[in-house]
């Protein structure tokens, strides 16, 4: 009973989750306002805030608070969160001179919209989806580093899907989702706080993808639209850029002390 419950539970989070991006809440907006850009933040900010609640309400009747990090019972290891701050000290400086090109209030949108989204992807993904399968194989061989990796792939598998539906399939994506979820499943593990490392998820986001809100900002070709060759170079380039993060991150999961996860777990 209780296999299959984690079952339906696991399923419940993946189509919640691809549900609640599809609603175009950016159509609604289009009909209140003009600026298309607007339009499209404030959607993306309706998403970010449904898929928070959602997240935070599955966590809390699932029993997984503690074994989720988002009880404030546990916050060990503090000093695994400076690699992180270094990351966006690197990312904000490569950025900080084009603000005043920028529209500051869809900035301010920007931030939010990617602030809300990568918090709601960290309770989904590390959250409900990681902490279902510790729960559910704690006892077998490996299961910390199973329930990592399957959820990382969950992780990636989505934004794959979500690629796909605007019309490409960008394999970088696929890779860096994985390697980077890889990391972060065993940062949540390690520090016992989901909302830092969500908070730093979507400020990733945010300073990565800056560009969006710049007014000469042109999207650039899905993959498939490359040469052979361009997407073999692309993705050894992306592949040497972001394996730190696998490595790291397994390297991190190796350490956990399986008796202090068990003691989050409730069944």
């Amino acid at each position: 009973m209780v296999k299959s419950r984690e079952f339906k539970l696991l399923f419940l989070v993946c189509a919640v989750f691809l549900i609640i991006r599809a609603i175009p809440f950016s159509d609604f907006f289009n009909r209140l306002t003009d600026n298309s850009s607007l339009s499209k933040y404030l959607g993306g900010i309706s998403h970010g805030v449904i898929l928070v609640l959602i997240g935070c309400y599955l966590i809390s009747t699932n029993n997984l608070k503690d074994l989720a990090g988002l009880s404030f019972k546990r916050f060990e290891n503090k000093y695994l969160l400076i690699p992180p701050l270094l990351i966006l000290v690197f990312a904000f400086s490569s950025i900080v001179g084009n603000f005043a090109e920028t529209n500051h209030t869809i900035v301010i949108l920007f931030l939010i919209q990617s602030i809300l989204l990568g918090l709601s992807e960290e309770l989904f993904f590390r959250g409900l989806v990681q902490s279902v399968l510790i729960r559910k194989f704690f006892e077998r061989k490996n299961a910390i580093m199973f329930s990592v990796v399957f959820a990382s792939l969950v992780f990636a598998g989505l934004h794959l899907v979500n690629t796909i539906r605007l019309g490409g399939i960008p394999l970088d994506q696929l890779i860096y989702s994985f390697f980077a979820g890889i990391y972060l499943g065993s940062l949540l593990l390690l520090t016992g706080q989901i909302l830092p490392i969500g908070i730093f998820h979507g400020l990733v986001n945010f300073l990565f993808m800056f560009n969006q809100v710049l007014p000469d900002y042109k999207k650039l070709p899905f993959i498939q639209n490359q040469s052979i060759l361009e997407q073999v170079v692309g993705l050894i380039i992306i592949i040497l850029f972001f394996s730190p993060l696998l490595f790291v991150g397994i390297w991190q999961i190796k350490r956990i002390d399986k008796e202090k996860i068990s003691r989050l777990i409730i069944y």
